[in-house]
């Protein structure tokens, strides 16, 4: 349902309330929904906790998180992967918990670990690895690297919430080789819009964009050059709440996605254009799942991914993977 204000007069509010009630009053399904606007609930994969998905160039859904790394095919079974036990065993890393995944364009996978290892994940299987940093101390205090990007040429994006092996928290950037090209410091974040990185994405002009948030204050999309230069930052519409984004994405023609709720309490995706402005909205929506109870869609979202025929693939946190199938237009 598209939740807004129109001629007859009804509220947001209201609306909603309609919909938790319809949703409380229905069957008890994984398929019985209010979904985001513009999709429908295709199917739910149960999965561990996820840290993020992609679709890779096989068409098939790559989950990166509990378990290490899977591979689901379209049925919802998992066919392939790397696991903690076969990462940790085989050497590539002493201990592995991904936290962020990206293509490149040889179709090898790079995955991110949070001690600061990128493992390449080669088409045949293979494994290689990238040793960006060490996270010395920090490792017992926690994850240092929690997410990631790339650009076309293969260089990395960091996000790091420790100062670790001489680095300063906030976002650096890596050669594909993992040598150090420079640091945008935890500081700058501060002195731009007074909060911590916390998501990156590269759109596909080339751009990086780095989530800032602060608790209790407005939260914005930074926006910078591949050198490191500040370029702006994205235009929220003022019906958005700012102290409530929650994630970048990139959508598969490379426009940047915010997970945000609205001040009407509605979770929402805004996809962007090259202007840094609003192209596209998509709207949450409820529903009860089995076992579950009411679910609210697209709220703190983990990991987002679109496959070819346009379906969209949504993990939230300490949920299943949802499918959302585009409705038919016409």
């Amino acid at each position: 349902m598209l939740y807004r204000r129109d001629s007859f007069g009804f509220s947001a509010s209201v609306l909603l309330f309609l919909a938790c009630v319809s949703s409380a009053l229905a069957p008890l399904s994984d398929a019985v929904a209010q979904a985001p606007s513009g999709f429908k609930v295709a199917r739910v994969i149960q999965t561990a906790f996820s840290t993020d998905i992609a679709i890779g160039p096989d068409g098939m859904l790559y989950r990166a998180g509990g378990g290490g790394l899977e591979v689901i095919d379209a049925d919802g079974r998992v066919i392939g992967g790397l696991s903690s036990e076969q990462a940790e065993s085989s050497g590539v890393v002493s201990h592995f918990f991904p936290q962020a995944i990206a293509f490149d364009s040889s179709e090898i996978l790079h995955i991110l670990n949070d001690d600061g290892t990128v493992i390449r994940f080669h088409p045949d299987r293979s494994l290689s690895t990238v040793s960006i940093f060490s996270t010395g101390a920090a490792g017992s205090v926690g994850a240092s690297a929690t997410d990631m990007a790339m650009d076309a040429d293969g260089n990395y994006y960091i996000l790091t919430i420790y100062s670790v092996s001489g680095i300063d928290a906030g976002v650096s950037k890596f050669s594909p080789n993992g040598d150090l090209v420079f640091t945008l410091p935890a500081g700058t974040f501060d002195a731009v819009a007074g909060g911590t990185p916390t998501a990156l994405a590269i759109s596909k002009g080339g751009e990086l964009h780095v989530l800032v948030t602060h608790p209790g204050r407005a939260g914005s999309v930074q926006v910078f050059d591949l050198s490191g230069g500040y370029r702006g930052r994205l235009r929220l519409p003022g019906d958005i709440e700012r102290d409530q984004l929650t994630n970048l994405f990139t959508d598969r023609s490379g426009r940047v996605i915010v997970n945000a709720r609205s001040k009407r309490g509605l979770d929402v995706l805004l996809t962007f254009s090259a202007d840094r402005k609003v192209a596209a909205r998509t709207l949450s929506g409820l529903s009860r799942r089995k076992g579950v109870g009411l679910v609210r869609h697209l709220e703190l979202l983990r990991g987002l991914a679109f496959d070819a025929k346009g379906n969209m693939y949504a993990v939230q946190e300490n949920s299943p993977i949802v499918v959302y199938a585009p409705r038919l237009r016409y």
